[in-house]
């Protein structure tokens, strides 16, 4: 494994646990991407590729989804929908729905048959 190598693999893993703990902010770019600042770099996800760039917009790396470099391993799709769920809030909003919706009703029961059920 090159030195270019490892380096990429440990942006990849810090940009992944940052974005994990809410570190990073990320902003929609485009339809379907997501940008991220970092110090004048800058990172441009979609759902298949992590590009990493300089502040004069040159591409310095890619990452690939399933992509591997020696023993590591890149999911990019799963960075992509954990950037995506964060950037729109979706955890706040479904627990929004949630409480609109209101509390789980019991469900009907049907009558019990007994004694007091009988025709005659």
């Amino acid at each position: 494994m090159s030195q270019e190598d490892t380096t990429t693999a440990l942006i990849f893993r810090r940009i992944y646990k940052q974005t994990e703990q809410g570190k990073l902010e990320w902003e929609a770019f485009g339809a379907s991407s997501f940008r991220a600042s970092i110090a004048g770099f800058w990172v441009k996800l979609d759902k298949n590729t992590l590009g990493i760039f300089d502040s004069d917009d040159n591409m310095l790396d890619n990452l690939v989804e399933g992509a591997s470099i020696g023993m590591a391993y890149f999911d990019v799709s799963d960075l992509y929908d954990m950037v995506r769920r964060q950037s729109i809030g979706a955890d706040k909003k479904l627990e929004e729905l949630k409480k609109l919706l209101g509390d789980d009703e019991p469900a009907p029961q049907p009558p019990q048959s007994g004694d007091d059920d009988l025709p005659f």
